[in-house]
């Protein structure tokens, strides 16, 4: 879309000629714009929402804008999935295979009604169009009658969005069957009561539990307390997951640091311990005794030692060995 045709759009300038006549099934509000959105299809939408809070999941809305004696109006009858969408993390995209299917559903199942608006979650993000959903609206939803709802599914929280000057802005107020709700995070905002103190807030446990969202007075301040701890969420879970990557890199880090030093000391250690042992020099040879004086020969030679062979000889008549050798 656009600059300036974007900058046309807005939901208080709708040609009321080109709406049906019908009659608003609801309270009559001093509203320039009002949306009506059935309670089965309400809570089918919610039940979509809570299948799942890792990815955004979503769909279309499908109903008619009609008039009154008050200006017009938007009745949400029914609501499609979006089949096949690319879901990732934190944005949903329509494929064609979901606009085949949205439109194949409208044909069979909803003839005279259109395409009013579209829906999506934001899990434990909160109530607000990010960039990629701002393109989405602007790129398909460009009728001045046609909504963007947003339900966080872990907040239990959920808000409307429609057309003013050329942008999506948060509706404060809508119903749901006969029942007015408030929009997240509306103080102030189009069509909002303007203070803290008395806005309220859809919240998804009283919306299933048969209660209405908060209004004014003293219910309004529940709703904000509400509202404010749904608004928190979103960050104190990023904070926690970059506390814990942080403290695991810490941690990572001081046992690099640890294994490093033990592995200097034992290197350490090993090199002291080389130099300390000193290997023991190999022991010198014995000397080889002396030869005794004579050598061999000369030892062979010698007259036996007294009480030797000769002694043991006997003697005849007490003469000695020479007479012994006498004939």
């Amino acid at each position: 879309m656009g600059q300036g045709a974007s900058a046309a759009v807005d939901s208080r300038r709708i040609v009321l000629d080109e709406l049906e006549a019908g009659a608003f099934p609801a309270v009559q509000p001093d509203e320039p714009f009002r949306v009506i959105i059935d309670a089965a299809v309400h809570d089918a939408i919610l039940k979509h929402a809570a299948e799942t809070t890792r990815v955004e999941v979503g769909g279309v809305l499908a109903g008619r804008p009609r008039r009154d004696a008050r200006g017009a109006f938007l009745e949400v009858k029914g609501a499609i999935r979006a089949e096949k969408a690319r879901n990732e993390g934190a944005q949903i995209t329509f494929t064609h295979e979901s606009w085949a299917h949205i439109q194949d559903v409208m044909d069979r199942e909803r003839p005279g009604e259109r395409i009013v608006g579209w829906y999506h979650t934001h899990p434990s993000f909160g109530i607000f169009l990010s960039d990629m959903d701002k393109f989405i609206h602007e790129s398909f939803f460009q009728a001045p009658w046609q909504v963007a709802l947003v339900v966080d599914p872990v907040a239990k929280i959920e808000g409307l969005f429609t057309w003013r000057e050329g942008k999506a802005m948060p509706l404060a107020r809508y119903w749901v069957g006969g029942e007015e709700r408030w929009s997240a995070g509306t103080a102030g905002a189009l069509g909002g009561p303007g203070t803290a103190g008395s806005r309220g807030t859809v919240n998804l446990n009283d919306v299933r539990g048969g209660r209405g969202g908060g209004g004014g007075g003293g219910g309004g301040g529940g709703g904000a307390v509400d509202e404010d701890r749904g608004s928190l969420i979103g960050p104190i879970l990023k904070g926690l997951v970059f506390a814990t990557g942080l403290l695991v890199l810490v941690l990572f880090w001081v046992e690099l640091a640890w294994t490093r030093r033990v592995a200097e000391a034992t290197l350490r250690e090993l090199l002291d311990l080389k130099k300390q042992v000193q290997v023991a020099p190999a022991p010198a040879p014995a000397p080889a005794p002396a030869p005794s004086p004579g050598g061999a020969q000369g030892t062979k030679g010698a007259a036996p030692a007294a009480g030797g062979f000769w002694d043991a000889v006997p003697k005849e008549g007490g003469e000695g060995a020479e007479g012994a050798r006498k004939p």
